[in-house]
C-alpha cells in the first residue's frame, strides 16, 4: 500500500510548536520504508507557506530543516 503524505503532517516535524507523536511515529515509518509514501503535487508548496506565515527569526532555521527534507525526497 502507497500512503500519501498530508504537509500537516511534514510541518509537525519542522516545527517544534507543532510537534506531536503520531507524526513522529509517521516520519520514523518514512525513514524506514520510503518507497511506500509519496507526496502531492503541491505538497512543497503548502509546507513552506505553512511555515513562512512564522516570522523571520524562525523562518531561518525553518528554511534549513525545509532544505534538508528536500534533499531525502530526492
Amino acid at each position: 500500500m502507497i500512503w500519501v503524505i498530508d504537509a500537516s503532517v511534514a510541518v509537525r516535524w519542522l516545527l517544534k510548536e507543532e510537534e506531536h507523536p503520531h507524526a513522529d511515529i509517521v516520519l520514523q515509518s518514512v525513514i524506514n520504508y520510503p518507497n511506500f509514501f509519496i507526496v502531492p503535487e503541491l505538497f512543497c508548496y503548502e509546507v513552506f507557506r505553512y511555515c513562512a506565515g512564522y516570522t523571520l527569526h524562525l523562518l531561518k532555521p525553518i528554511l534549513r530543516e525545509y532544505g534538508l527534507l528536500l534533499k531525502a525526497a530526492l
